[in-house]
């Protein structure tokens, strides 16, 4: 192919140099000079075409130079020493990483590969064909995770050398991590969630049956302070209780509008009381809007329980600072918590510059009953609570933590947007319980010890209490009765539950009055209760004074 090229070149040349004398008549040495133009047109002919390869070479090595500059994968290129001979974008910043190196990235080329995040690269580069890819992790901080792959080549004359590609996977692995993580905390605050129910059943009749002879005038004063101290402990349980409902998200909350400005402002005053001399508080705010839709009780639980963390990893001092900054997630961005969405987000962050937390205890740390402290200094259920509280608030938390360093907790939640439904806030027990006036009750509970021990209350606040074990029970004493002013029933029941029991009444008596009771609701399921005809839910464990306050306030209403 290449003499035909050559051969066209040349007759081509030979017809514009005939051209060029006409009229020429021959004369000696004709055939000489022919030749020489023979000659001469050849050696023309192989130079256009050496131009035109040359050309088509050079345009080709600037299209593959372009495709190597602009992949996301890095590419190296190693001769049979070791030593680099061509490095992409992409590696130079990896290398950076893979190598603790300090040097400018042009310095990488010609320069002798020895180790990948520690580990000889011999061994990455004789690795089993059939497993070509090599996780490596760089502890950090910030922790990075590559996978590396090596394939022999020929290069330099036929001299053996490697072509080497470095992927990125920490997002990867981070969202793989975060996942197996939300499972395994789902699995464990279903578990808990179930506990806690049966759990607030116990502590409700201990509390209740502790209450009802404190209003004895012949009580002595060591029984009356047992009874005060069983009560107090049981308070103690609930509020145990109530931090695991709080992980496993099966508590209710009341969110509005909340200003997290002077929210953390105030909540910081308060704080600073538990806080020693020894550690400096710091508080920084970014510039900035920093409304959310919150339950402030539970931001503020999540407040408390990252200081006191805080607080108890600097035990002879140091630097605990809280700042409120925004945060914009932008479509293909890669968000600072895996699956955070696009959108306007709100940090609040809490760092200290105490003792970090080990690598080995880090997955673990927002599971239920998992501390570091010791037995007597920690229940294991602070940051459990944390974590549950800002997933019902639809946020995110991360973590960044350094042996010897210190650690910060960066709590994620959705900017307040304006359209959004303002719930009321959940008002405060009144601490006297009312008195009834006569009016019949009917209590549905399947618990008898609850049952017995409610019914006693409310018979001494002057009710008549009518009972069942349960919803089919509570239907035939309903119709077995002339007139029925409240029902009060537990939620969940054998056989007939609560909800469905309410339904079944309503059909006789559309505008019967009905409490529920329950060891734990979802706000979903208190709207759901409602649009039942539910006008209040009694939350277990609940004292004599809430029961009566609910029951009155009931009563009264129109």
């Amino acid at each position: 192919m290449r003499n035909i090229l050559v051969e066209s070149d040349r007759d081509r040349l030979l017809a514009r140099l005939r051209t060029l004398r006409p009229d020429a008549k021959p004369v000696a040495g004709t055939l000489t000079a022919a030749r020489m133009l023979c000659h001469l047109a050849d050696q023309l002919a192989v130079a256009l075409h050496q131009a035109r390869l040359r050309a088509a070479l050079e345009a080709e090595q600037r299209r593959l130079e372009a495709l190597v500059e602009h992949l996301p994968e890095g590419i190296l290129l190693l001769n049979g020493e070791r030593r680099i001979l061509l490095v992409n974008p992409a590696a130079q910043v990896y290398l950076q990483d893979l190598t603790e190196g300090t040097e400018p990235p042009e310095s990488y080329v010609d320069r002798v590969l020895t180790r990948l995040a520690g580990h000889p690269i011999e061994g990455i580069l004789e690795s089993p064909s059939e497993e070509p890819w090599q996780e490596l992790q760089v502890p950090g901080p910030p922790r990075r995770v590559f996978e590396v792959a090596a394939q022999p080549m020929a290069v330099e004359a036929g001299a053996k050398g490697w072509t080497v590609l470095i992927r990125d996977i920490t997002h990867e692995r981070d969202t793989q991590q975060l996942v197996q993580q939300q499972e395994r905390l789902a699995a464990v605050g279903q578990l808990a969630g179930g506990i806690a129910h049966d759990f607030n059943n116990l502590l409700t009749t201990i509390m209740l049956y502790a209450q009802m002879p404190l209003g004895k005038q012949d009580l002595s004063p060591d029984l009356k302070r047992g009874l005060e101290t069983i009560i107090g402990e049981s308070r103690q349980a609930a509020r145990l209780v109530q931090q695991i409902l709080d992980f496993s998200r099966r508590s209710p909350i009341k969110t509005h509008a909340v200003d997290l400005q002077p929210f953390i402002k105030e909540s910081i005053r308060v704080l600073r009381r538990t806080i020693p001399e020894t550690i400096s508080f710091v508080l920084e705010v970014e510039p900035g809007e920093y409304t959310v839709n919150a339950d402030p009780t539970r931001i503020q639980q999540v407040l408390m329980n990252l200081v006191v963390n805080a607080r108890d990893a600097m035990p002879k001092g140091g630097v605990l600072r809280i700042r409120l900054s925004t945060e914009e997630v932008k479509p293909g961005d890669g968000p600072p918590v895996a699956e955070m969405e696009p959108g306007q987000w709100i940090c609040l962050s809490v760092s200290d510059t105490g003792t970090g937390i080990p690598p080995e205890a880090l997955p673990h740390i927002f599971e239920p009953f998992f501390t570091t402290k010791p037995r007597e200094r920690g229940t294991g259920l602070g940051l459990a609570q944390v974590y549950g509280i800002v997933t019902q608030h639809n946020g995110h938390i991360g973590v960044e933590t350094q042996l010897g360093k210190g650690t910060a907790f960066r709590v994620y939640l959705p900017m307040y947007q304006a359209d959004e439904e303002e719930e009321v806030r959940v008002q405060e027990t009144i601490l006297s319980a009312p008195s009834g006036r006569g009016e019949t009750i009917l209590l549905a509970e399947d618990d008898e010890r609850i049952r017995t021990v409610a019914q006693g209350i409310l018979e001494s606040l002057g009710y008549r209490v009518l009972t069942a074990g349960n919803g089919n029970e509570a239907l035939d004493v309903y119709r077995s009765e002339e007139r029925v002013d409240l029902v009060i029933t537990d939620i969940v029941m054998p056989g007939m539950g609560g909800v469905e029991l309410i339904r079944e009444l309503r059909k006789e008596t559309p505008n019967l009055k009905a409490i529920a009771t329950t060891g734990y609701v979802l706000a979903e399921d208190r709207q759901e209760l409602e649009d039942q005809g539910i006008q209040d839910v009694i939350r277990k464990p609940f004292d004599a004074s809430r029961l009566g306050e609910v029951v009155r306030h009931v009563m009264d209403t129109e």
